[in-house]
Parts: structure tokens; C-alpha cells; sequence
């Protein structure tokens, strides 16, 4: 299965072999909530703002998804993972980076 999202810049392959034909049926919608994220690139928020998540990462209040927040050379960067969900118990878990230039 290749799974691609241009304006998000992203791809994805997955070989496994899947008993489920359609799996678009069970795909569960979720996103990433980017203004507490973006309030963080800009110093405009803390890093202890966030909850704790496991190791070491942090989340946004209201999801599953966590993140890394790290700052160097007066920059802020987020590097996240989150899942890509088709039901129950069935995801695939991807990284992202985010940073301003």
C-alpha cells in the first residue's frame, strides 16, 4: 500500500498483507493541533506548558499525539510522532519534524 500527501510532504509504504480490502472504510480522521505548537517555535510559550508524555516527550491536551521539543542556537524545533489509525488496532506510527526558518 503507498500512501502520499503532497501538500503535507509526506509518504508512506506498507507491504504487509492485509485481510481488509478497503481500509479507507476504517480510517480515523485526527490532526495535529499546530497553534500551541507554533506559540513554541516563536517563544511565545513553554516548554513546561506542555503535559508530559513518555520518554521524555510532551503532548498537546486533548491527543495522542507527542512530541520532542528541543532549542539550540537560539532556535526552537518540535519533532513529533504520531499515528496514522484504521480502526481499533490497527496504525502506523510517523515522525515529523517542525521548525522556522
Amino acid at each position: 500500500m503507498d500512501y502520499s500527501n503532497p501538500s503535507l510532504k509526506m509518504s508512506f509504504i506498507h507491504d504487509r498483507q492485509r485481510t481488509i480490502s478497503n481500509f479507507q472504510d476504517r480510517l480515523v480522521s485526527t490532526s495535529i493541533p499546530l497553534k500551541p505548537l507554533l506559540e513554541y517555535l516563536n517563544f511565545k510559550r513553554n516548554p513546561t506548558s506542555f503535559i508530559d508524555g513518555p520518554d521524555g516527550r510532551k503532548k498537546v491536551p486533548g491527543t495522542d499525539h507527542t512530541f520532542w521539543l528541543t532549542e539550540s542556537n537560539g532556535k526552537r524545533k518540535v519533532r513529533g510522532y504520531a499515528f496514522i489509525k484504521y480502526g481499533d488496532n490497527d496504525k502506523w506510527g510517523y515522525f515529523y519534524t517542525l521548525e522556522l526558518r
